[in-house]
């Protein structure tokens, strides 16, 4: 059970957070962090800082028994921050504006071959090599 509201997270809101209600969604690919175009415009400084953490806690939070997440979104509404995690779909929350901007079946594919067979959800036996 992963907390909605890691610690990390907590600070950063506390120290970086716009003090405003925003979403920011990002998709985890072969450890790259992709933010979805789609999410509320935060200044800079608080969007590469947000990033930063969300590549640790990604980092932090895989294990090779069960994976990684491959969506994450932040949400607040001004002052409590919370985090929502996605393994195995693609959620509503990450918007793009071409299906091109998601993972492709070779990012599917690498993702599932982190995980222990048992940990993988029933789509994966149809990806490449997986």
């Amino acid at each position: 059970m992963l907390m909605r509201r890691p610690p990390a997270l907590v600070q950063w809101s506390r120290i970086n957070g716009p003090g405003v209600p925003f979403e920011y969604a990002v998709m985890a690919v072969r450890d790259r962090i992709t933010p979805s175009p789609t999410n509320t415009r935060l200044a800079a400084p608080a969007q590469r800082t947000l990033t930063n953490v969300l590549r640790n806690l990604h980092s932090q939070e895989a294990s090779e028994q069960s994976g990684a997440w491959l969506f994450a979104r932040v949400t607040s509404d001004g002052v409590v921050i919370r985090l929502d995690r996605a393994f195995d779909s693609w959620p509503a929350w990450y918007q793009v504006q071409h299906a091109s901007e998601g993972p492709s079946l070779d990012d599917l594919a690498w993702e599932m071959r982190q995980r222990d067979p048992l940990w993988w959800p029933a789509w994966a036996s149809l990806m490449p090599s997986a």
